[in-house]
């Protein structure tokens, strides 16, 4: 966050030299005749990833970003991102017969604490699907950057670039923290690319409407993107306890860096 307000006061300064403020700011916020970019971008999206995924992290999320360039330029976007997902849905994780029995195989059982290994023991179950114990979907949240070259051509097609979290909820008889009701395994360090465009104005090789979206018009705001992500077992935790601390180097290396393919459809102002 300090770094977008420190971004946004160097360019508001730097640019209102030889303009008065007026004008640059309607130059920012206003989309005009002759703008051909938005300061906020807006979307939602539904993504469907393979079947086979482990750890699957689809569903609807919601991304906005903020468009940098603006500040400089009318013509291109580059700008920064986020992508959230804070409801993890009703679909449990499906894992493979292999995925579980290297789990099982690779599990360790001594534990220096009670709390340990009751939090170790429930993450297998629910990975099992044994003894009444399940794992959710996932939410998480994605940043990184987002590039448009030709904003109002060939469908408005970005390029996102994004790390983020992944949180998973899993569920047991036995709980640490009842509070809660449940526990939590985190992977960190995922990347993902996608890569979006609005197929109605591609394919009819129009511009994208620079008018607010009315409800008549809205399905030429329908959004599809490709996509693929990365899933990172290294530095994982469950409740702070490191994933390594639960199951053997060979289980996490073998299963390090998940590559996920699918694609997202939804609806964008951007």
């Amino acid at each position: 966050m300090k770094l977008i307000y420190f971004t946004y006061f160097t360019f508001m300064i730097l640019l209102s030299f030889g303009q008065g403020k007026k004008s640059y700011i309607k130059n920012v916020f206003i989309y005009d005749s002759t703008s051909q970019t938005r300061i906020i971008g807006l979307d939602y999206k539904y993504l469907q990833l393979q079947k086979k995924s482990i750890f699957k992290s689809g569903g609807g999320q919601l991304s906005i970003n903020l468009n940098l360039a603006k500040f400089f330029t009318k013509k291109v976007l580059i700008g920064i991102y986020a992508d959230i997902k804070i409801y993890t849905g009703s679909k449990q994780q499906n894992f493979s017969q292999s995925f579980i029995n290297d789990f099982n195989n690779n599990f360790i059982i001594n534990y220096s604490n009670d709390e340990d290994s009751t939090i170790s023991h429930i993450l297998k179950n629910a990975i099992n699907k044994s003894d009444g114990a399940i794992m959710s979907g996932t939410d998480f949240l994605n940043y990184g950057i987002v590039v448009s070259p030709f904003p109002l051509k060939y469908g408005g097609m970005q390029l996102i670039i994004s790390n983020g979290v992944r949180n998973f909820d899993f569920y047991g008889k036995n709980y640490i923290k009842e509070e809660k009701g449940s526990e939590n395994l985190v992977l960190k360090n995922n990347y993902s690319i996608e890569l979006s465009m609005k197929p109605y104005l591609f394919f009819r090789k129009g511009k994208l409407s620079k008018e607010v979206p009315q409800f008549y018009n809205l399905y030429k705001q329908i959004t599809f993107s490709l996509y693929y992500e990365r899933i990172s077992l290294q530095g994982a935790t469950v409740e702070n306890l490191p994933l390594n601390n639960i199951v053997n180097e060979n289980f996490i290396s073998k299963y390090d860096n998940q590559k996920h393919f699918g694609f997202k459809v939804g609806l964008s102002l951007y």
